[in-house]
């Protein structure tokens, strides 16, 4: 029988470590070529590309902004493209939702216009680490009839001297940034403009010193939109909706509402040293689920007959000024306080429960139904009651140490 050599099996053992040394070195060698040729590739070619802002110019060519032809990229515009829109034969007409980066209108070149019109579609203006600006400048036209254009991650929408925006419906123009109207041309047909960061404050503000839109929104949870800049007077032709956070005056010594104000409990209204005017030529009302409403002065001077009353859940509203009723109807909930004075010259008022009055009591026509309610006289110096129409009350008290005199 033979027997295996102890020297040559020792050889064979060690041939085979060998080659499995080789085999292990092999597969090395192998991932180290497959690493310095993807480095190469690095160092040739870069890393992938990342999608990077581009401009896109609109060209025009036909009036559909779907159709990549109509862009200088040759691609329909997305969340990357900063839009421009020069002068134009065509307007860029939306048929479906759409998108940008962001939209800056040119006044470039000779003829025609630079012009949006997103009908009854959904154009979102903005992406992530992108304020949505839009830019409306001369010879520029935005135009929305039932749609809705957003303006989003703090865009701000800037109206500049012989530009316009055109709401021909009850369109929609969401606003997380600011409102500038540096003299442009903003017709707000039966449509709502929503300021909605609650993430910063906003300003409605510019070089105009009256700015109008038909309503607005206010829903911005722990922020402020403010009135500023150059402006000094509000007017809505619509209602003005307080849903979350606070509206200030700011610069605002006159808001005029002409339908309703809808205040929740949710909402602040800073009222500062302005008036609001209550001027619409149909009913109207104070509403909402705030209990009480607070103004400074409070002017009534609505188309005769009509009627400006309360609703919802209001039970008080608290003028720190004066009251005025200069025309048409006004019935107060429950509880009216007036820091300052009444003064009446027409229409009916139709008391509640209580007014409290610091301030002197002035009717020179109009009528008062006292019904069942009490006036109380409570301010802190001498006040009177006067004026050339006389007054009846149901219930007077008087509670000031300085006297109540009747002229």
């Amino acid at each position: 029988m033979l027997r295996a050599n102890p020297i040559f099996s020792n050889c064979v053992s060690r041939q085979t470590s060998c080659s499995g040394r080789a085999h292990y070195r092999d597969r090395v060698q192998t991932r180290l070529n497959a690493c310095t040729f993807l480095f190469f590739l690095a160092v040739a070619f870069g890393p992938p590309a990342l999608a990077q802002e581009q401009d896109n110019i609109w060209l025009g060519t036909t009036t559909a902004w779907g159709t990549a032809s109509n862009w200088s990229l040759n691609a329909v515009p997305t969340t990357d493209h900063n839009v421009k829109i020069p002068r134009r034969a065509n307007a860029a007409t939306l048929s479906a939702a759409s998108v940008a980066r962001t939209i800056t209108f040119l006044d470039s070149l000779t003829t025609g216009t630079a012009s949006i019109a997103v009908g009854t579609q959904t154009l979102t203006v903005g992406t992530t680490g992108a304020p949505g600006n839009i830019t409306v400048n001369n010879n520029g036209v935005l135009s929305v009839s039932t749609g809705t254009v957003t303006l989003s991650n703090g865009g701000s929408m800037t109206l500049n001297s012989g530009g316009s925006i055109t709401l021909s419906g009850a369109g929609t123009i969401n606003v997380s940034g600011d409102w500038t109207n540096d003299g442009g041309t903003f017709t707000p047909g039966t449509g709502t403009v929503v300021f909605n960061s609650t993430t910063a404050a906003q300003t409605i503000g510019g070089t105009a010193t009256t700015q109008t839109f038909n309503s607005i929104t206010v829903n911005k949870t722990g922020q402020t939109l403010s009135v500023g800049g150059s402006t000094t007077t509000l007017t809505l032709s619509g209602t003005l909706t307080l849903t979350a956070g606070t509206f200030a005056a700011g610069t605002a010594t006159t808001i005029n509402v002409a339908v309703n104000w809808s205040q929740a409990t949710a909402a602040t209204f800073t009222a500062g040293t302005g008036t609001v005017v209550f001027n619409g030529t149909g009913a109207q009302q104070i509403l909402g689920t705030l209990a009480t409403k607070v103004f400074n002065d409070l002017i009534i001077n609505k188309s005769a007959g009509t009627l400006l009353n309360t609703a919802g859940g209001t039970t008080a509203i608290t003028v720190g000024g004066n009251l005025t009723q200069t025309q048409g109807n006004f019935t107060p909930p429950a509880t009216l306080n007036v820091t300052g004075g009444f003064t009446h010259t027409d229409g009916t008022l139709t008391a509640g429960t209580t007014i409290n009055i610091g301030g002197n009591w002035t009717r020179n026509g109009g009528s008062f139904t006292s019904g069942t309610g009490t006036v109380v006289f409570n301010g802190s110096v001498g006040q009177s009651i006067g004026g050339s129409a006389g007054t009846t009350f149901n219930n007077l008290t008087m509670n000031n140490a300085s006297g109540l005199s009747t002229d």
